[in-house]
């Protein structure tokens, strides 16, 4: 009886790895390895934005992300016309959407005021989440690693300047399964990597899900085809703002913005 009571209520517990408590350090190298050995990729995806559960919208989507600081997303209508196009290098940001007076432009740390997708996370983090990394930056700090047995994962608390989040990782592989953010607010956006495929010797997301609790908003992000080779130049990463509109500049955090 006992058994089918605990059962019943779900309480179900995992054995951690016989390999005994993993070190903070090791999580750290393995996590950064792994996303370093990706410096670039094109994808052809599609986006399904949801809102308090409802799809809201599928966008065909065209994402060219590479190391340290370049993006280009386009997204697209069912018949491939583009509807809206942000590109990002160290020189700046350009966004633009079909049939709008206004082009925006700034530099890169003014591209969170100005979002394509309702994705509140700052661009080099998000290079790095596309490309199947953490979204780490150099000077973060890993705190101790858990084990949660209920889960069956690896939990780290992740601090860096004005930043927190919590990584759940594979008991095996200790690859990534989910990040999830802290906000003052409440719940901040929260991560889950939903599988993973070969791309080219490597491993790479087949599908993300982002979740972003605050404006009841996540992304359903389909990995269709992925290409590590593709040559990427300096042009793919930058857009002209169309003859006739209005350019509206951006400014850093602390400036404001025009």
């Amino acid at each position: 009886m006992a058994i089918l009571m605990a059962i019943g209520v779900g309480c179900v517990r995992h054995v951690a790895p016989e390999t005994g408590p993993l070190d903070p350090v090791v999580a750290s190298a393995r996590l950064q390895s792994q996303a370093a050995s990706i410096s670039q990729l094109a994808v052809d995806a599609q986006v399904d934005v949801n809102k308090f559960g409802i799809t809201w919208a599928s966008l065909n989507t065209i994402v060219l992300v590479r190391r340290p600081g370049d993006m280009r997303l386009e997204l697209l209508s069912p018949t491939d016309e583009l509807l809206s196009i942000l590109t990002l290098d160290e020189k700046g940001f350009v966004m633009h959407e079909r049939g709008s007076d206004v082009c925006h432009v700034g530099l890169p740390c003014a591209m969170e005021q100005v979002r394509l997708l309702p994705i509140p996370i700052a661009s080099e983090s998000l290079i790095d989440v596309l490309l199947g990394g953490a979204g780490l930056s150099p000077d973060s700090r890993f705190g101790p690693v858990i084990w949660d047995e209920r889960e069956g994962e690896y939990q780290v608390r992740v601090e860096a300047e004005n930043d927190a989040r919590t990584l759940h990782l594979d008991p095996c592989s200790h690859s990534l399964r989910s990040v999830h953010w802290e906000s003052e607010g409440g719940r901040g956006p929260v991560l889950r990597v939903k599988g993973w495929q070969a791309a080219t010797g490597a491993r790479v997301p087949a599908r993300l899900e982002i979740e972003i609790p605050s404006e009841g908003v996540s992304l359903d992000v389909t990995y269709r085809v992925v290409d590590r080779e593709m040559e990427m130049d300096g042009q793919a990463f930058r857009f002209t703002c169309p003859r006739g509109t209005e350019v509206r500049t951006h400014r850093c955090a602390q400036g404001g913005s025009e």
